[in-house]
């Protein structure tokens, strides 16, 4: 399991460093119109690639048209913090930073975990087969369609069991 990003080009390296730097900056501004107690302790835990990118393995079709989209994980420390709203901000300038400012060359995906949810779902069997299911759920959300079936979730989690991941970040896959 990766835990840097070497094995993508330099481009490609930016760009993360990018989407990193927006994700922090809208948590932040986001943070600071709260005034809520449990708000005060928000953090950021970990920002974790996954999918194509992580693992070599995208695809960049000038043919087609088709290029593979950043898929990453954000694992917070309090639930309050999946809120959409708490993560509009970020989607909308990473949209537009692909659209119209061409800073991005390939379409920003991310999901919003607590590191308690993480770890339920990691003893459960696994967290790919999760972020897989919640990424489904959110783009028919968006779709204003159902969300998947209970039974489809079920079909994507036959991972086998991975290990929790600390405060820290010690096990966590391929993270930056």
């Amino acid at each position: 399991m990766r835990n840097e990003l070497d094995h993508l080009p330099q481009t490609k390296q930016q760009e993360l460093a990018h989407v990193v730097r927006v994700l922090f900056e809208a948590f932040e501004a986001a943070q600071a119109r709260r005034n809520q107690k449990w708000n005060k302790q928000a953090r950021i835990l970990k920002l974790m690639l996954y999918g194509s990118y992580a693992r070599g393995g995208w695809v960049e079709d000038p043919v087609s048209g088709y290029t593979s989209d950043y898929d990453i994980l954000i694992v917070v420390n309090d639930e309050h913090l999946v809120d959409f709203e708490y993560w509009s901000a970020a989607e909308d300038r990473l949209m537009r930073d692909m659209t119209i400012a061409g800073t991005l060359s390939a379409p920003v995906n991310f999901i919003v975990h607590s590191l308690s949810d993480v770890n339920r779902q990691l003893e459960r069997g696994g967290l790919s087969s999760s972020i897989s299911c919640a990424m489904a759920s959110r783009s028919m959300r968006r779709r204003a369609s159902a969300s998947p079936s209970r039974a489809t979730c079920q079909r994507m989690k036959r991972a086998p069991k991975r290990r929790r991941i600390s405060r820290d970040g010690s096990t966590a896959p391929a993270a930056f």
